[in-house]
């Protein structure tokens, strides 16, 4: 999930932040990643309320260490 003050790319909508983790993961544990939008929405609180319920989510569900791509900034 991608939501930043980077914004988005005009062209498709896509975030500039979801495409930079998209080649780092790419770096990091080989090709294959990619990335699409899912959800748009209208303000930046929903977007940050929506993307930390699901990082929540994930790090109960794989650990905090098994989140690819945000292990170097934490």
């Amino acid at each position: 999930v991608g939501e930043s003050a980077q914004g988005m790319r005009m062209s498709d909508g896509a975030s500039k932040r979801a495409e930079q983790q998209v080649r780092r993961l790419n770096r990091e544990t080989g090709p294959g990643h990619e990335s699409e939008i899912r959800k748009m929405f209208n303000n930046k609180a929903d977007a940050r309320s929506y993307e930390t319920r699901l990082i929540e989510r994930f790090r109960r569900r794989f650990g905090d260490d098994e989140l690819p791509g945000n292990k170097t900034n934490r």
